[in-house]
């Protein structure tokens, strides 16, 4: 019986390390190719207008909302999953918009960003730090990576995988960590209370989670106020 429970704890532990491999190499192929088009279908309450938002034009593309934003006198496409008026209410620090603001305007020291996700979290959450990322990386500019995140707790677990492993506790001032988290008691948006250089993105489920990184980027973007 002990052979047989070993086994079949080996055998799961097996599997879950390949989850972690097929994970992390979707989130990193995805950021890659940030620019990639996003894949749910847009849901429409009949009785708004859905054309502007905050005098932001939106499109229905059919698979997503498309909004045009400036900068520096060039025009950028913006596709998110949800539209600002379908957003659920979430808790958002204001600070967080400031603090990563100051991050995409600070040109020295030079400052870069890491979203991590957990590692067992499914490609939800994968998903959610690629439309993050297609706003950091591609429209502001600044250095996006993707790491798996792990607490220290767990480090013995995966200390001999060959990925980017961080934790709220690696991030620091010139490389601040967003953690895209699926937790059901602390849904929101805002810092880490042990590290204020980790941003916490979280929701109740996948479909929110999605929600609050299209959130994060309405804020970042000055759609959403």
């Amino acid at each position: 019986m002990v052979k047989k429970h070993e086994l079949s704890y080996n055998n799961k532990h097996k599997q879950k390390k390949s989850w972690l491999f097929a994970g992390l190499g979707l989130l990193l192929v995805a950021i890659i190719v940030v620019g990639a088009v996003v894949v749910f279908s847009p849901s429409k309450d009949p009785l708004q207008n859905y054309d502007a938002y905050n005098g932001f034009a939106f499109e229905d593309k059919g698979t997503f909302w498309q909004t045009n934003v400036q900068l520096d006198g060039v025009l950028y496409e913006v596709p998110f999953y949800t539209h600002p008026l379908d957003i659920v209410p979430i808790y958002y620090d204001t600070n967080v918009t400031s603090y990563l603001i100051d991050l995409v305007n600070t040109l020295s020291p030079k400052r870069d960003l890491i979203i991590a996700v957990n590692p067992d979290g499914g490609s939800v959450p994968v998903l959610a730090g690629v439309n993050i990322a297609r706003i950091t990386g591609k429209f502001y500019g600044v250095q996006t990576n993707s790491a798996l995140y792990i607490d220290p707790a767990e480090d013995t677990e995966y200390d001999t995988m060959d990925f980017p492993i961080r934790s709220c506790k690696d991030g620091d001032l010139l490389v601040p960590i967003i953690w895209i988290s699926v937790n059901k008691t602390n849904p929101g948006i805002y810092f880490h209370e042990d590290n204020p250089h980790c941003i916490v993105v979280s929701a109740e489920s996948n479909d929110l989670i999605l929600e609050a990184a299209d959130y994060l980027g309405y804020k970042l973007l000055g759609i959403v106020r």
